[in-house]
This record gives C-alpha cells, structure tokens and sequence, in this order.
C-alpha cells in the first residue's frame, strides 16, 4: 500500500490540507478526494475512512504523517476517535522514531562506550528520526541550525568522504549507511580527536595486536618510525601504555 501511495503522493491534495493544519488531527473519506487515481487507490486497499495527523518538530523539522483507516464496510471516524487520535499522536511519533533509531543503532552498533546523540538521514540529508539530544548537539557546532536538512556543511561531508568522520570545531560526527538511510553519531570533541589521521591509523592497529613491525611493513615505513608515532600519540593522551591505548581506540574509533 505504502509502495503504491508513494508513486501518487505528490498529487495528494489531502496531503496539502493537513499542511495547513499541522497537529490537528482529520476525519476524512474517499468523498474528500477528487483525482480518480486517488479513488482508484482508496478501492485497491480498501481504504473508506481515514483518520490522519501531521506534527512537525520545532528543531529538527522532521514532518511525520500516522494515519489509521477503515474499509468502506466500517463507518466513519467520530469526534471521539479524532481527539483521542490527536492526544495520543505525540506519544506515537516519539515511539516510532524510538524504534526506527533503536533498530538502526543496533544493526550499527561498535561497541562505543563514549555518550553518542544519534539520528537517521536520508541520501539527500533530510532528518527522518532522532534523538532528544541530537538537535543541541549539532548547534554546539552550528549555532544557527535548523532542520529538516543536516547543515550544509555536513551534507556536502557526507557526500564527499564516505565513510570518514567529521571532525568540527566542537563535534565529532560518525556515518553508517543502511540501505536508503544513514545514521549519524555525534559527540563532543575529545583530546583523542588531536591525532593526526597517520596516528589513528597507527594507534588502531598496534591496539588490535599488531607488532610495531607489522605495523611499519603494511604501511610502507620503518619500525622507528612507527615507534615515533606511537611515542607522540602517548603524549598527546597523557598516556602510557598499549592498554590505555586499546580503551581510547575503543571509545573513539
């Protein structure tokens, strides 16, 4: 049903009535439309009543659509199942961005002890869900921001460095693609995020276990080299040893 109405929405002149009425809750049938591929759609899935909301966050302005129907053998709504449907729309836009993020995170999931806000974006970096805390967080880096679009900066990022973090004034913002979705993390900037790409590198693969040896021969340098790195990267984290090491990687990366 969702895969067919998607073909036609954009000829959805309800949908342009619910813009006008953003949180109110409507009580519609097939009557209220007038374009035959509309009736030609409501009749396929049985759809006779219909019983829609739309919210938009005042932040991230993500816009979510819940609608519930009925077949045309059922009657239509009434007053009372409109208002209940509008009290009750907060708690079921909240429960379906909890779950789409909550699932989306755990397919993810790196094993990051460090306190990461999350939020899902579309190829075109238009918010689809997010967390409590992920609009103040990208506002620590962009003062002035407003969804639905990730700022600018950030989408042409995305675009350009697949797979590689943003590292801002304030922010750190890590990408996962999941089919037609990405998830963002973001977190404040950490002393970690000093290092030098060459001293990640380097500081990821002797905390997996790799000699200093090993290390100098995959990357093409020598093993002194290496030990430099490795020597300026304990001093840039106030460290000491591969084990504290291993955590920092662990945290961050």
């Amino acid at each position: 049903m969702i895969d067919d109405y998607m073909k036609i929405w954009e000829q959805d002149a309800i949908l342009q009535r619910l813009m006008l009425s953003v949180g109110n809750t409507c009580s519609m049938s097939s009557v209220d439309y007038d374009a035959p591929i509309f009736h030609k759609h409501l009749k396929k899935w049985d759809l006779g009543a219909i019983l829609s909301t739309i919210v938009i966050d005042p932040f991230t302005q993500i816009l979510s659509v819940i609608s519930l129907y009925r077949s045309f053998s059922r009657s239509m709504f009434n007053d009372e199942e409109r208002q209940l449907k509008q009290a009750l729309m907060p708690h079921f836009v909240e429960t379906w961005g909890n779950n789409r993020l909550t699932h989306m995170l755990s397919l993810s999931e790196t094993g990051q002890r460090v306190s990461y806000s999350s939020a899902a974006v579309d190829r075109r970096g238009v918010l689809h869900a997010s967390d409590n805390q992920f609009s103040k967080s990208v506002r620590e880096e962009w003062s002035e921001w407003r969804g639905p679009s990730v700022p600018e900066e950030l989408a042409k990022h995305l675009s350009d460095n697949s797979g590689k973090a943003f590292i801002g004034r304030s922010v750190v913002i890590r990408a996962n693609a999941f089919k037609d979705l990405t998830v963002l993390r973001i977190r404040k900037k950490a002393t970690y995020d000093k290092l030098s790409v060459r001293e990640r590198q380097i500081s990821q693969l002797f905390a997996n276990g790799q000699s200093q040896k090993d290390i100098a021969k995959k990357l093409s340098i020598s093993p002194a080299t290496v030990n430099n790195h490795i020597t300026t990267v304990y001093a840039k984290l106030g460290i000491n040893d591969k084990a504290q090491l291993g955590y920092q990687v662990a945290q961050f990366e």
